[in-house]
């Protein structure tokens, strides 16, 4: 009868089939060369002379299929921006390859009050294949991508090759799974985990005191967190308080205090890099991407939003990383840029901790900080002799002007050229640049300095000069190494420093 039945609790719908449709028909063709392997699914990006359509009848050509023996499965299709995208089958045992502009199929445009069209009009026995295919008559519902797809789609916009684009888009549709986030995901493992606490006795903390309203969150974050299987009900000697932490986005973080525990744990000894250790081993470096954990003690999800792929710049750890250097990141420096004057102790003390992260990219720092050490240097007891004075808010103007002048960056080092080290010292502080003197300019590398306390301050010219040399090839050996590297002071008796004899080996 040609027509769709369907049974539902309202009773029975009939669908009759469109065996003719009065619609645009466009060609479809391929936007690059495509190479598929043997006997795999390849999904292929191809262009349509239509801008956007959001459901399309898609037929492929009887050459595709009868001449290069490519099976493609006829569908209804999205097309966004005048670019859609295929299944083609390569059913042989070796890899095959379509050329760009290939001819793929023909689609036609769908009314949108249609609710039925009819996919296979009729059984073509000349389609010739290796393998044997049984198709059957059906009715293909295309829905829109989901959210996971677009979530996908977001993260490689800005990649611009469009054969890397798809490379990169089958990749991470192999892994879609990850980037869902509807719904709370586990892995499953057989691995216990073990806290050694040594012959401590359990340690067993109360809740701590909430209001009404902050108890009614608690409990539905535990009811929700339960019914995914996140946790368990417990019954246990140990125990340890919840923290509910308030998200800039609203949501909830559920934390739990575990200082007792912690106090009482047996430590594992494990090598931590510091930050300027893991900011050195990302130099040098084309594509970057970070995969930001949705909830990291408890499940493995990413949370798509703050992943970054395959992306050419990427903030790190408070600083913004490329292939050629590394800088402070723009909403750390305007958060430090729109601090006001420092009115109390606290807020000078929380100004130069934030501003001291970014001094390897202030020459002359501990010279420009010295006013603000003056002030800042007082214990609890004696904050009430905090005085901001014309030196103070000098120094205060001068780090913002420094953090909002260009070139504020250091670029990575470059294992072809030699290093100069260039140092100075002061009956305030020492410090050094670290350099390089390349054919296409000088790369600046690092800028180190620090004040000099009272017993160094009582040191000779000589030794002082010295000094700076010193502290600044100990605090950048990481960089330096067993590289070959010049020395530049002011100080000409230190000229034949290194060419004295050494009695005391």
């Amino acid at each position: 009868n040609n027509q769709v039945s369907i049974r539902s609790s309202c009773g029975r719908v009939f669908i009759p089939y469109h065996k003719s449709i009065d619609c645009l028909t466009l060609d479809v063709k391929s936007i690059n060369v495509i190479h598929i392997p043997p006997r795999e699914s390849y999904s292929v990006q191809a262009k349509v002379e239509l801008s956007s359509a959001d459901t399309v009848y898609f037929s492929p050509v009887d050459s595709i299929q009868s001449e290069k023996s490519i099976v493609i499965s006829p569908s209804l299709l999205h097309i966004n921006n005048y670019t859609t995208y295929l299944e083609v089958y390569n059913p042989h045992d070796y890899s095959y390859t379509l050329p760009m502009n290939t001819l793929l199929a023909r689609v036609t445009h769908t009314p949108y009050e249609m609710h039925s069209c009819l996919l296979f009009d009729t059984f073509r026995e000349t389609l010739s294949v290796s393998l044997q295919h049984h198709i059957f008559n059906t009715i293909e519902l295309e829905q829109k991508p989901s959210e996971t797809s677009n979530r996908i789609d977001k993260l490689i916009t800005h990649i611009k090759n469009v054969q890397e684009q798809q490379q990169l888009r089958l990749i991470l549709q192999q892994h879609m799974k990850i980037f869902d986030i509807s719904k709370i995901t586990q892995a499953n493992t057989h691995i216990q985990h073990t806290i050694n606490s040594g012959d401590s006795l359990p340690v067993s903390s109360r809740p701590y005191p909430r209001t009404i309203e902050q108890r009614r969150e608690l409990q539905d974050e535990i009811q929700k967190m339960t019914q995914t299987n996140q946790i368990r009900p417990s019954n246990s000697l140990w125990s340890s308080p919840v923290i509910i932490h308030k998200k800039k986005d609203g949501g909830i973080r559920f934390l739990v205090d575990y200082r007792k525990l912690n106090s009482v744990t047996k430590k594992d000894c494990f090598p931590q890099p510091t930050t300027e250790d893991l900011l050195h081993r990302l130099g040098g470096h084309r594509f970057y991407t970070k995969l930001n954990l949705k909830s990291s003690k408890a499940n493995f999800q990413v949370n798509p939003v703050k992943c970054s792929i395959a992306v050419q710049e990427i903030d790190f750890l408070s600083h913004t990383i490329n292939e050629q250097c590394v800088k402070p990141n723009g909403d750390k420096i305007k958060a430090i840029v729109d601090l006001p004057t420092p009115k109390t102790l606290k807020e000078a003390n929380e100004f130069l901790g934030k501003i001291n992260w970014y001094r390897k990219f202030i020459p002359n720092f501990a010279r420009i900080a010295a006013p603000l050490h003056k002030v800042t240097n007082k214990t609890k007891h004696h904050r009430h002799e905090f005085k901001w004075g014309p030196d103070q808010q000098q120094s205060f103007n001068e780090f913002k002007r420094l953090l909002t002048t260009y070139p504020l960056f250091l670029e990575y080092p470059d294992s072809s050229t030699p290093f100069v080290l260039t140092t100075d010292a002061s009956n305030i502080g020492i410090g050094g640049i670290l350099r390089q003197d390349t054919p296409n300019g000088t790369k600046i590398n690092y800028f180190k300095s620090r004040m000099l306390d009272d017993t160094e301050r009582k040191y000779d010219t000589i030794e002082q000069e010295a000094l700076a040399i010193f502290w600044c090839l100990s605090e950048l050996r990481s960089y330096i190494g067993d590289s070959d590297f010049i020395i530049e002071t002011d100080h000409k008796p230190l000229e034949n420093f290194h060419k004295k004899q050494i009695n005391n080996k």
